[in-house]
């Protein structure tokens, strides 16, 4: 076989979540300057989602492709009306969840469309021609590689997603039996639904390679009895270490004053319980001359950090210096976030960027999914994090932190990781091109 390796990335990126974005950043970045693929090798697909990463001010080394498959009701829905058939579908998420709350209308919906689509499968495959989507299985059926990167998105409460994607693999499957699945950096679980896990089970025997970004989502492999050969590798904005390191290197003399502050936008992260306690350390960190920025990992249509804002008063807002990279660019974002003494927040990416750069900070989570992102997923960097139930935070932990900070330790283990992550993944992407070429 020959021509370019076409890669489809697939993930929770472009949805304005910052953190879900850098990941697919850190990929493309890390592709750029240590694969020797470039254009000439590599064909790069992205889903175009709500377009944050235009937002964010950021600029490919590559030409990236748009493709995405949410787009195949309006494709039928538009043929349709060519041909007159007063039949209109809706989004196929929205269908998804009308399934799983058992409505008959959804399912009778959803049905139908399957129906559609595995009868333009069928065409397709015998003719090379289909009623509604000819030009989608075209592009489909030219697929190398479906790259799932890193994040969080294989869990209970992300349910439609998971159906979803199984329901992505099984088709480029059908069109393309040779296909091969990645997976780097994923955080899986908690899958305490039944249902769930047998998707999931389902969809994650179709992987050729998987990474994981923590133990617990190795050990829920192994229970599910699934890929043996996984690897606990870390998040993927690992790969952007160089990076971050160069930007912290560019340290201004005002940054000793700086404290990164941050809240996360997530249901099972209840602030109204601790507000008094989150104004408090603000207050104190303010008391101690500390310059207090907080740091928006999202906005609408995305998880709004910003609204989270809303739980204080105006005089209470007007001692933080709120930065968000939607506005400000990804780049001079994580450069200001980088340039911290210390951190206080909730975030799961907040607190990893602040890790690579030695930055000590406190760190609080509600709820089992953020439990194991936060105590599981950071727990490589605990020479610089110290983390809590959210409700156990108080301002003798940001004392101790900024305390840390005055001794400037590293986690020896930090550039070690990357090492093997850069090592691993340079192989799996020539490995992925010279099978291609085979």
């Amino acid at each position: 076989m020959s021509g370019k390796t076409k890669v489809f990335f697939r993930g929770a990126y472009n949805l304005y979540n910052f953190g879900d974005d850098l990941i697919i950043i850190s990929w493309l970045n890390f592709l750029e300057a240590f694969v020797d693929l470039k254009n000439s090798n590599l064909n790069l697909f992205i889903t175009k989602g709500h377009g944050s990463l235009f937002d964010l001010k950021y600029t490919a080394g590559f030409k990236l492709n748009q493709l995405e498959l949410l787009d195949i009701p309006y494709r039928i829905n538009r043929q349709l009306k060519g041909y007159h058939i007063p039949l209109c579908f809706p989004s196929v998420h929205s269908l998804i969840d009308g399934v799983g709350k058992r409505n008959i209308l959804s399912f009778c919906t959803f049905t139908a469309l399957a129906i559609i689509v595995s009868v333009d499968v069928l065409l397709y495959k015998i003719l090379r021609k289909a009623l509604f989507i000819s030009e989608y299985l075209d592009q489909l059926r030219k697929i190398d590689v479906v790259h799932y990167v890193g994040g969080g998105y294989f869990a209970d409460w992300l349910r439609k997603m998971l159906v979803y994607e199984f329901l992505v693999v099984l088709l480029l499957k059908v069109l393309n039996p040779d296909i091969r699945i990645v997976g780097t950096g994923l955080g899986i679980g908690p899958l305490q639904n039944k249902f769930n896990r047998f998707v999931f089970k389902l969809f994650a025997k179709n992987f050729n390679y998987l990474s994981v970004r923590e133990n617990d989502s190795l050990k829920l492999l192994k229970d599910l009895g699934i890929s043996s050969e996984a690897k606990v590798l870390g998040d993927d904005v690992i790969l952007l270490t160089p990076y971050i390191q160069e930007l912290k290197a560019t340290q201004k003399k005002t940054a000793k004053n700086h404290v990164a502050f941050n809240l996360k936008n997530f249901p099972d992260m209840d602030y109204a319980k601790i507000e008094k306690n989150i104004k408090s350390n603000v207050l104190f960190l303010k008391s101690r001359g500390f310059d207090i920025g907080y740091y928006c990992f999202g906005k609408k249509p995305g998880p709004d950090d910003r609204e989270l804002l809303d739980l204080f008063d105006r005089e209470f807002i007007k001692n933080l210096r709120i930065h968000d990279p939607y506005e400000e660019g990804w780049s001079k974002f994580l450069q200001n976030l980088t340039q911290s003494r210390c951190g206080f927040g909730f975030g799961f990416h907040f607190s990893l960027i602040l890790a690579l750069t030695g930055v000590p900070s406190v760190i609080g989570y509600g709820g089992g999914y953020y439990r194991q992102k936060i105590q599981e997923g950071l727990s490589f960097y605990k020479n610089n994090l110290s983390v809590f139930n959210m409700e156990e935070l108080s301002s003798s932990n940001l004392s101790d932190a900024i305390n840390k900070s005055n001794l400037k330790k590293e986690s020896a283990d930090l550039s070690s990781m990357y090492e093997v992550m850069k090592s691993e993944y340079i192989t799996l992407y020539e490995n992925l091109v010279e099978t291609h070429r085979k």
